[in-house]
């Protein structure tokens, strides 16, 4: 399963929730081949309140996070991946398939990129356990300091890096692309809201600074440069309200 836990206490909730019920309830049958299924949620009062928490299906990596995966086992930078022709045209097809199905429905996705475009997984249910853990081990280069020095009491001590189950993932030509992340989701209340322009899957350069093929700045290691190493390689350019 996957776990999303939303800000505390916030008065302006958003419509996740609403939203994905509403989807299950009017189309039982599609909702689960477009979005991501939420499975359970319940509550968890903590230091700062109140935290609403969805359990979502598990899901593979994201379109962003795959090109990055593409990059690491060809020793490349991910300016230097594209995805396949036919590869591409899947991704796209179920995208927006996912997005024709919620503006069908009367929902805007309204943060609609690579990042919120999931990969589905494989049948994970008899994996072993150890199969499905991350690699990494906390050491100094994971620990978390605050900026002025002082001990925070419900920090982390280690910040990992998330990986993807990428090894897991059905990439093939029955790969399955599922819409995550109805966040900023919102009802919509006529098809003249929803603004789409054309848009296209595009590698970008990578920011100065990143190193040269050999460099280590090119490794999984650091979390500080995994977030450096994916923001922007891969751009979604379109509009959608």
């Amino acid at each position: 399963m996957a776990l999303k836990i939303l800000v505390s206490d916030q008065e302006d909730q958003s419509q996740e929730v609403e939203i994905l019920h509403h989807l299950s309830k009017v189309a039982p049958s599609e909702a689960p081949q477009r979005t991501t299924q939420i499975l359970a949620e319940f509550e968890h009062k903590g230091p700062n309140g109140t935290h609403k928490c969805l359990v979502f299906e598990p899901m593979g990596p994201s379109v962003n996070q795959m090109i990055l995966e593409f990059a690491y086992r060809e020793d490349k930078f991910p300016s230097e991946i594209k995805y396949p022709p036919q590869m591409a045209k899947r991704i796209l097809r179920d995208s927006l398939k996912g997005l024709a199905f919620l503006h069908k429905n009367g929902i805007s996705h309204a943060d609609f990129q690579p990042g919120n475009m999931l990969f589905s997984l494989n049948n994970i249910d008899f994996c072993d356990e150890a199969a499905l853990c991350q690699e990494e081990t906390p050491d100094e280069e994971y620990r978390i300091e605050r900026l002025d020095g002082k001990k925070d009491k419900w920090a982390p001590e280690y910040l990992l890096t998330a990986e993807p189950l990428a090894s897991h993932t059905n990439i093939d030509e029955n790969l399955e692309v599922k819409l995550a992340d109805m966040g900023g989701g919102k009802y919509s209340l006529s098809s003249d809201e929803f603004r789409l322009t054309a848009f296209s899957i595009l590698p970008q350069r990578p920011p100065r600074g990143t190193g040269s093929p050999s460099c280590p700045s090119r490794s999984r290691a650091s979390p500080q440069r995994r977030i450096r190493q994916g923001s922007g390689y891969l751009e979604l350019r379109m509009s959608c309200f």
